[in-house]
């Protein structure tokens, strides 16, 4: 019920005095209505007394009641909505009306008047003085007027009548007025607590803020997080538009933007901003100055810069982070509203920024002494590291590794240095990948370097001092070389790197290098020194057990077989290959692979370019080649050749000689990238050499079988040339002889097809007169013949006097093939020379390619020549026997003719001789006759 009544009066306004007079005009409403309703009660129980009726009409009906409750209703509801001035109005200037009228309509109420009085008393709560003076007058002339036309009342009526209203309502003004004051003061006093509670609120939320901010950077020691969760942290905690962190650099001359937070700070950080300590700005007088320097209006302050990048600024505040008496760097915070930092703020945020200092500088003190664990962290690591392996080479490349982790470095490379310091030599190259920084390219070389090139190194040799400088070889920018030494012995030099986008080397840096250097250097004495004596052993070992199976394989397929059983028993590997180099030097021909327990066929597969393949890489370089990470891109990169199934990891060595590279032997294993340790590697270094001189001496020996077995062959080719000299020098007769020679030449050099071509003169033909075999039968009863100088071998020797080869018929386009020989292969033609005079030719054919080696091809040509000379001098013969005979022939017919007197004798003696020289009869001879006509002519004639 008292909730619904609460309900029912709560005035809707949110001011205290507006619900304050608003809940008197309600209350002053209700008591008029009551009052009323009492005295419309009242009346009627003193005329019920008096008469012993009750009127139900008249003037006195409840009318008037219900008219003033229906006034009262709204007055309430003007009132309930936040009106009270409006509601109180209505309300009682319609009741003052109405009560002055019914004054005058029932002469003798003597109650109604005065409870005019609370009109005024409502309207000087609910307005003002001055209008409830005035409702005063309406209602004080009013009923003055009803007084002076009533013959009830006199003057003394109406004197006391205003002193009663005026009296009441002076007090009322003057009730209304000290109230009034008392609001005004309570409303001062509420203000002023106000501001005093949003004051003190204010400093509690900036001490909340600043605590948590405090908490939060002490929770971080790592300096990048710690610089981010500050700058962070303000800016969420405090709401600020920017808040940047800016700390001294190494120099302490510059002020370094560390970390910045807010809605424009990327482009901030992105600039990688700094300003010099002695620069015009609000941060570097802060600096300066080590005092708070606060700038309230950006827009009327001359000491404030202007930053493009940050335009929404219009209040700033600089504090210096101070810390044991050092400047540390500054706090800057700028807000997006003029006046933002007050004189309290400013205390309190410099109380932030003292415990923001104690947190950078314990950051940075534990950072100091997490270095130096740190380093010696690593110095251990890298005395763990560096034990754990015996090969020099193994040593080095680990060495450089850890140097350019823990230093980020870009590059690290250590020269070694002979004791004498007269030779520098680069032993191993690490450095960044340029599509991927964390990983490392190993490169090992044993490059001989001209000090003059490095006069950085030259100085760290002479004063065995550190030194840095900065170089221009992008993308390094700053170098720092150390020496590589144990007490007084030099052992080489360490040369490092960073990019430009890095920072210098730091004396920290300097001073963990020179650490690591040392710690480098003693192991490397103690594994030299191991390594040495373990590598006698070992080789010894290796060597007399491999030389001992080597030496029993009277093959190369032997010795391969016995070199894989051994190293595959000692490693694990999958597979193995040996390849050779050739003579020329250029290629690799495949001879042996084993995989997975049976030899590889390796007929098909073609020389390799040693510019190609990770063989060749190893024959360029000379050097071990152990690939087990990035297989397949180094693949391609070098166009390796896959042969059998893929490797994870590969192990080539060169095959040297006597400073002689011989070819490259190479295992594999297909599941394990870590299957070969560095002892394995030294392991198969010394099992090479054995296996480089057992192949090498096998190879000489091949050589040698095979020039002993030239020199058979070509002791054999000589006597067969000499035989076929000594037949065709004895043979006096052309056709016998050339028949003779080319069967000869067919049967002792072995070959498919023998042809003669002599030189036609008359013609300018090359005629065949010989040759072997069906084929040479058919060419000669077809009269075979090529032209001199054509498009055919026998052409162009006979043309030039240059013998002319095919080695493989399928190779040459321009050889045409003979349908009487489909199985030639390769071809030779020599010319047939004598006296500077080309008189044939001979071509020689073989079923196999590159048949006509150079040495064979002399033989036949010397041959070629003997065979000119004996054909050119049964020419000769013939010709000589020839003339002789008809010298013979002269003499005897002068002999006859000298004998005859007779003329007939001699005319017969001389035709006869005639007819027997030309072959021709019969012959007549006509003396002092007519000649005969041309027909008789011509048939004595033939």
């Amino acid at each position: 019920m008292l909730s619904w009544l609460s309900d029912l009066f709560r005035i809707e306004s949110t001011d205290p005095e507006t619900q304050q007079n608003g809940r008197i005009v309600q209350a002053l409403i209700l008591l008029t209505v009551f009052l009323l309703i009492v005295r419309a009660v009242s009346g009627y129980l003193q005329i019920w007394i008096d008469e012993q009726t009750l009127p139900l009409s008249g003037p006195r009906t409840p009318l008037r009641i219900l008219v003033v409750l229906f006034l009262a209703s709204i007055s309430l509801y003007r009132v309930r909505k936040g009106h009270p001035r409006q509601g109180a109005h209505l309300f009682f200037s319609f009741f003052s009306a109405a009560i002055i009228l019914f004054l005058f309509a029932n002469i003798g109420e003597d109650v109604l008047p005065y409870l005019l009085i609370i009109t005024v008393l409502a309207i000087a709560y609910a307005d003002s003085f001055r209008i409830a003076a005035i409702y005063l007058v309406i209602i004080g002339s009013g009923v003055s007027t009803f007084y002076y036309f009533s013959d009830a009342y006199n003057l003394f009526d109406i004197i006391a009548y205003w002193i009663v209203i005026g009296g009441i309502s002076l007090t009322a003004w003057l009730t209304n007025r000290f109230r009034e004051q008392v609001l005004i003061r309570l409303r001062q006093i509420s203000r002023d607590l106000s501001q005093k509670t949003n004051l003190l609120q204010h400093r509690t939320q900036q001490f909340q803020y600043s605590v948590r901010v405090s908490q939060v950077a002490s929770t971080s020691l790592e300096p990048t997080s710690l610089f981010k969760t500050i700058v962070q942290s303000i800016h969420e905690q405090f709401g600020y538009y920017h808040v940047a962190l800016f700390l001294l650099d190494q120099t302490n001359q510059k002020l370094v933007l560390r970390e910045a937070a807010g809605k424009d700070a990327k482009a901030k950080k992105d600039q990688s901003y700094e300003l010099p300590l002695d620069a015009n700005t609000l941060v570097c007088w802060a600096a300066q100055n080590r005092t708070a320097r606060l700038i309230t209006n950006t827009n009327t302050d001359s000491d404030f810069n202007t930053d493009l990048l940050l335009p929404e600024t219009h209040s700033e505040l600089a504090l210096p982070l101070i810390a044991r008496g050092n400047l540390l760097g500054v706090l800057d915070i700028q807000s997006q509203e003029s006046d933002t930092f007050q004189s309290e703020d400013i205390t309190i945020l410099q109380l932030m920024a003292n415990q923001i200092a104690i947190n950078l500088d314990n950051a940075h003190l534990f950072a100091e002494v997490e270095h130096r664990l740190n380093e010696t962290n690593q110095l251990l690591e890298l005395n763990n590291l560096l034990a754990t392996t015996q090969d020099v080479g193994e040593l080095y490349r680990r060495a450089a590794r850890v140097f350019v982790e823990q230093l980020e470095c870009a590059r690290c490379i250590i020269y070694e240095i002979t004791p004498d310091s007269e030779r520098i030599t680069m032993s191993v190259t690490c450095q960044a990948n340029e599509d991927d920084s964390q990983e490392w390219m190993l490169e090992t070389s044993d490059q001989e370097i001209d000090p003059n090139a490095l006069p950085l190194t030259a100085k760290v040799v002479e004063t065995q001092e550190a030194y840095q400088e900065q170089i221009d070889e992008p993308p390094h920018h700053y170098c720092l070389e150390i020496p590589l030494q144990y007490r007084d012995q030099l052992l080489g030099t360490i040369h490092l790197c960073r990019q430009e986008t890095q920072e210098p080397f730091s004396p920290g840096d300097v001073q963990l290098a020179r650490a690591m250097a040392s710690q480098t250097a003693v192991t490397l004495l103690n594994t030299r020194l191991t390594a040495d004596a373990q590598g006698r052993i070992a080789q010894l070992s290796t060597i007399n057990r491999i030389t001992t199976a080597l030496s029993l394989a009277p093959t190369l397929k032997d010795i391969f077989t016995s070199a894989r059983r051994e190293i595959l028993s000692m490693l694990e590997a999958t597979g193995m290959s040996i390849v050779l180099l050739d003579k020329d030097g250029q290629h690799l021909h495949w001879v042996y692979g084993y995989e997975y327990g049976q030899e590889v066929d390796l007929s098909q597969i073609p020389p390799i370019p040693i510019t190609k393949g990770f063989s060749g890489y190893v024959v360029r370089t000379r050097e071990p080649l152990l690939i087990n990470k990035h297989l397949t891109e180094l693949r391609e990169e070098l166009q390796a050749i896959t042969v059998g199934a893929p490797a994870s990891t590969w192990l080539g060595l060169p095959l040297i000689v006597t400073n002689k590279l011989i070819g490259v032997l190479a295992v594999e294993n297909e599941y394990d990238p870590d299957a070969f340790s560095p002892q394995d590697v030294a392991l198969l270094k010394t099992i090479a050499g054995p296996i480089a001189i057992a192949i090498n001496n096998l190879l000489q020996f091949e050589e040698i079988q095979k020039a002993l077995e030239f020199q058979s062959q070509q002791r054999t080719r000589l006597q067969a040339a000499a035989d076929i000299a000594a037949a065709t020098t004895s043979i006096l007769d052309l056709d016998t002889l050339i028949n003779q020679a080319v069967n000869l030449i067919q049967e002792r050099f072995e070959l498919y097809y023998v042809g003669l071509f002599l030189i036609d003169a008359t013609t300018n033909y090359a005629v065949l007169r010989a040759g072997t075999g069906e084929a040479g039968k058919v060419q000669l009863a077809a009269g075979h013949k090529l032209k001199v100088g054509g498009h055919s071998l026998i052409g162009g020797a006979t043309a030039d006097g240059v013998p002319r080869i095919t080695q493989d018929v399928t190779q040459d386009k321009e050889w045409r093939p003979n349908p009487y020989l489909p199985d030639t292969r390769s071809e030779l033609a020599i010319p047939l020379r004598v006296r500077g005079q080309i008189v044939g030719a001979l071509t020689v054919q073989s079923t196999q390619p590159n048949a006509f080696h150079p040495e064979l091809i002399s033989v036949l040509q010397t041959m070629g020549d003997q065979l000119a000379v004996a054909i050119e001098n049964v020419r000769l013969l013939t010709d000589a026997e020839a003339r002789a005979a008809q010298q013979t022939t002269l003499n005897q017919i002068s002999r006859q003719l000298h004998q005859s007197v007779n003329v007939e004798e001699i005319v017969r003696v001389g035709l006869q001789a005639i007819a027997e020289q030309l072959q021709i009869t019969p012959v007549e001879l006509h003396l002092g006759r007519t000649v005969p006509d041309s027909s008789t002519q011509d048939r004595n004639s033939s």
